[in-house]
């Protein structure tokens, strides 16, 4: 059969048998309630809600013990929605004023959720909608009286799961010993499913239209979780080139590891600068695993949504000198918060004391809540007073005026804590507004990064529910790597410092194109840093340049 092609979220080769998993579907069992019937389907829904919070905090002392703390905290996401009283009192008054029961409120309010969630332009608010779907379904299987184990949790060896879409609580349950790899219909390299199957060495493919339509449990299968690629009732033939692919692929990453000690240069001699994106301190050991020349982007996201309590300054400094001291001489970027009132509100309903519309976003959401934000520029120059290797990262930047307040409030922030002067600052460019006021926000800052995410799905028109899927794709299209070359251009000729950053900075052919633009900084996820690094190595300026050349022409 001629083989499918998806998109490769997490790398590596594996050959096995389908697991078809349809997600747990469970009845709503709607009905009408009277008022002296609302006490007890609240005492239903606050057994199911303690039943569900027992089963996270055992999965998560589980999750502790086999990944890393930041993992572990996709589970604090869940605890903190079913833990917020308004969440809970929110479900009530739908069952007081609409006289329904327990199953009917939950699902209503679920679904308003999803629906308030799917109005924000923001890609990363789709894995947010897939959270609170997640912890809907937890609760309401509860309530069914279902608590037995989850379907994928005792599997055989070799199994590859199929699936539509697989939430957070689908693969921390799954028997994950016996899972070769992963292939779903919708996701994409951000999800929470992505991060946890890099963070276990399981390949994944998502993105793949109807494969719950075209295979059956038992159906032998080929995975190539490194291009996307998939075999269904793959022939003698297929199968011997495809061990023999994976036995290359492996002995080249277990090379492209070793390399990676070394400085990544092409071969005539330019060296590019590979850099980790990563979310939490524990992720720091990656950065030297990988040989890698510092931090190019720390999300902060985490500090504000693991909780339902805003960072205190002593949380801010303490991370940012812990992770930049773990850096030792290396750069370490440290990103304010990305967030908007939708965000925060979705996890911990503090809407009421955030200001600014909904879909506000970066520094037009931080300016608006301006205390959030003093706390955190303030942790960040009490960091830097004391590690000159941090740096600080501003994200959606839209033009020069408003980073010249952003700077003032900084300078402000940095004399409370005896600093003369501000750390290195840098704007991300991540919206056509920027490209197009690119010398004003030079004028304001010592760095650029170019978010490669957010930029292509605003450039290129992606809708946001695909924007994790499509977005490297639409990367190779003429207009985008014209807009690169211009705020490449742009950034030389002011003599600013420039880097690539984004899922797209991982992937090897990509990567040779930002070279052959002339970008010579790299940021990405640390997995994908070997294979970036053997694609750079193998290859010379000259042919990046071409590369480009026969894409946009001259």
């Amino acid at each position: 059969m001629k083989p499918l092609t998806g998109y490769p979220a997490s790398p590596g080769l594996a050959r096995g048998t389908v697991r078809l998993y349809q997600p747990w579907i469970i009845t709503v069992d709607e009905r009408a309630i009277t008022p002296a019937c609302v006490d007890g389907e609240e005492a239903r829904l606050h057994d199911a809600v303690t039943a569900s919070i027992a089963e996270l905090e055992r999965t998560k002392e589980r999750v502790l013990d086999e990944l890393k703390s930041s993992e572990a905290e996709i589970i604090d996401a869940h605890l903190t929605l079913l833990q917020d009283r308004g969440f809970l009192a929110r479900i009530r008054d739908r069952m007081v004023t609409d006289l329904v029961n327990v199953e009917k409120a939950l699902a209503t309010e679920v679904q308003h959720f999803e629906d308030l969630l799917a109005k924000v332009e923001n890609e990363r608010l789709a894995e947010s909608r897939r959270d609170v779907r997640d912890i809907g379904r937890r609760v309401m299987r509860q309530l069914a009286g279902n608590s037995d184990d989850h379907p994928l949790a005792h599997l055989p060896p070799g199994t590859v799961v199929v699936a539509p879409e697989l939430l957070p609580t689908d693969t921390l349950a799954m028997d994950r010993q016996h899972v070769a790899a992963l292939i779903t219909e919708q996701g994409g390299a951000t999800s929470h499913t992505a991060i946890l199957a890099r963070a276990l060495g399981i390949p994944l493919v998502t993105g793949v239209e109807q494969i719950t339509e075209l295979v059956a449990d038992g159906d032998a299968i080929l995975v190539d979780g490194a291009s996307g690629q998939i075999t269904l009732a793959p022939s003698d033939g297929q199968s011997a080139r495809f061990r023999s692919r994976r036995r290359r692929y492996e002995r080249r990453r277990q090379r492209a590891i070793e390399s990676s000690q070394r400085d990544c240069q092409t071969t005539d001699g330019r060296t590019i600068r590979l850099l980790a994106n990563i979310n939490a301190l524990d992720e720091a050991e990656s950065v030297s695993t990988y040989g890698m020349d510092g931090v190019g982007l720390f999300r902060t996201e985490f500090l504000y949504l693991q909780s339902d309590q805003s960072p205190s300054l002593a949380t801010h400094a303490r991370h940012y000198s812990r992770l930049a001291a773990a850096m030792g001489e290396r750069s370490c970027t440290i990103r304010t918060f990305d967030l908007g009132a939708d965000k925060i509100s979705a996890s911990q309903h503090r809407a009421q004391s955030l200001t600014g519309p909904v879909g506000n976003r970066g520094l037009r959401f931080a300016m608006e809540n301006r205390a959030l934000f003093r706390t955190q520029l303030r942790g960040l120059a009490r960091a830097a007073a004391r590690q000159p290797n941090l740096r600080v990262l501003f994200p959606m930047v839209v033009g020069g005026a408003m980073l010249r307040d952003v700077m003032a409030l900084f300078r402000e922030q940095c004399a409370r804590e005896g600093l003369a002067k501000p750390p290195p600052v840098g704007a991300m460019i991540e919206t056509p507004a920027a490209v197009f006021d690119l010398a004003a926000i030079i004028a304001e800052v010592d760095f650029l990064s170019v978010g490669t995410n957010d930029l292509t799905q605003y450039m290129m028109a992606i809708s946001r529910d695909q924007a994790d899927t499509y977005s490297v794709q639409a990367m190779r299209h003429p207009s985008m790597l014209r807009v690169l070359k211009l705020v490449r251009q742009v950034a030389a000729d002011h003599d600013c410092p420039i880097s690539i950053c984004g899922e797209s900075a991982g992937e090897p052919e990509l990567a040779r194109l930002f070279v052959g633009l002339g970008y010579t900084a790299l940021s990405m996820s640390p997995i994908r840093a070997p294979e970036v690094h053997a694609a750079i190595a193998a290859t010379s300026v000259a042919e990046c340049e071409a590369a480009v050349t026969a894409i946009i022409g001259d």
